[in-house]
């Protein structure tokens, strides 16, 4: 599929990729990210540094308080790593007596903790949610 955005920057488009990935579990919305990109100038990083976050801003906005709303309940964490603390969240299937696989996940590139609901954490609590 050629890039619908940034056709000569592969990583421009690799990044808006990643973001299209939130899509699915509420973390984008394709209308958002294509007025974002289209406010971008290709190529240049101080334009994408600046576009991002203004949206991210706007987003957090409404977000805030929304942990808290999502059933299950998702707990901020800290899980300690050679003398310090990494941030995390545990997910929780439900509260029945049932036993549940435990997932770790990490990313372990340039993506944040939270990220990892969108490309995964979500999904694995759907799955183990009996229907």
């Amino acid at each position: 599929m050629p890039p619908l955005f940034f056709p000569d920057n592969p990583q421009f488009w690799y990044e808006t990729l990643r973001t299209f990935g939130h899509i699915a579990y509420g973390g984008a919305d394709f209308g958002e990210d294509v007025i974002t990109c289209q406010r971008i100038t290709a190529g240049d990083y101080d334009s994408w540094h600046d576009e991002w976050p203004a949206t991210a801003d706007r987003a957090a906005t409404e977000g805030r308080q929304a942990a808290a709303l999502f059933a299950p309940v998702i707990q901020p964490v800290e899980i300690p790593y050679e003398g310090t603390v990494l941030p995390g969240y545990l997910y929780r299937a439900d509260d029945s007596a049932t036993a549940r696989p435990t997932v770790v996940m990490h990313n372990g590139f340039d993506g944040t903790v939270e990220e990892m609901h969108f490309f995964g954490a979500a999904t694995a609590v759907d799955a183990a949610t009996p229907c």
